[in-house]
């Protein structure tokens, strides 16, 4: 409707202009073209196809399973949950885990999200042998892309994303 709406006053403008400044009808009739395919050209601009809507769809969808995760995992862990310390945005989720030297979230928290996610035992045994050697881990599974890292002091750090 905003494009509609442009398009008017682009319309009025150039009618008025041309009117008033001694334009020949031909040369309004193409300017009123020009602005015409110009809109046209815009709107087709912001048509997608059906499949382009469904993968968007699907990915949103993807992308609101990780918040899914953690909704169902807070409402599971009741007062006992260290939600502050994980976050889920367009970016993916993120855990950071406790550790020695500091607070995050505690291993009930984490377990638990990546049941939600149905995380394999492969990376879950990937997770629990990381050492602080070891840098950023990678891992993935399903939709999903993970890394990590692990120290003592700072426990473990955890970003999950959506694969596209």
């Amino acid at each position: 409707m905003k494009r509609l709406t442009t398009f008017g006053l682009v319309l009025g403008t150039l009618l008025v202009t041309a009117c008033g400044g001694g334009y020949t009808q031909e040369e309004v009739d193409a300017l009123v073209a020009d602005a015409v395919e110009s809109a046209v050209a815009d709107a087709k601009d912001d048509v997608i196809s059906e499949q382009e809507a469904q993968e968007q769809a699907e990915e949103g969808a993807k992308q609101a399973s990780l918040q899914a995760a953690v909704d169902t995992c807070k409402e599971e862990a009741g007062t006992a949950w260290s939600g502050s310390h994980i976050s889920v945005d367009q970016g993916g989720l993120f855990i950071d885990g406790d550790g020695d030297e500091g607070t995050g979230a505690n291993i009930e928290d984490i377990v638990c999200i990546l049941s939600e996610l149905d995380t394999p035992d492969s990376v879950i045994g990937r997770i629990e042998t990381t050492t602080s050697l070891m840098g950023m881990v990678e891992g993935s599974w399903g939709d999903y892309q993970a890394e990590w890292t692990y120290h003592p002091d700072n426990g473990l750090d955890l970003s999950i994303s959506v694969v596209s």
